[in-house]
């Protein structure tokens, strides 16, 4: 599992977009299907897919040995919110308000769903 995990391919373009959503990644890497965050100093490896109609993600924080599974009806931006509020939960952050965010940061989501990552 661990080698599953592994950080293979390191993605710049990603690590920007995730400033621009104002969240604490500092790195950002993918390898065989699983995309990997340094999320506030922790490792964090994820996954997601969407079409329209329903979005899933799954993320997993293995120095805390605990994860979360997203599963949703809809395609919003608002469902993709529920990984980093429950990440800044998990690791003791201070608490961002992820669901009250404006348009331009669901506008900054937009490439990530086009692209398919």
């Amino acid at each position: 599992l661990d080698e599953a995990h592994r950080k293979r391919i390191s993605t710049p373009p990603e690590t920007a977009r995730q400033r621009t959503l104002k969240t604490p990644v500092t790195e950002t890497s993918y390898g065989l299907g699983w995309r990997n965050y340094t999320y506030a100093g922790q490792q964090v490896i994820t996954h997601s897919g969407s079409v329209e109609g329903y979005i899933a993600q799954i993320a997993w924080v293995p120095a805390t040995r605990s994860g979360i599974v997203m599963l949703s009806n809809t395609r919003g931006a608002r469902s993709t919110r529920i990984v980093p509020a429950w990440l800044d939960y998990e690791l003791g952050l201070q608490k961002t308000d992820w669901f009250k965010m404006g348009d331009l940061d669901t506008a900054a989501m937009t490439p990530a769903v086009v692209s398919g990552d």
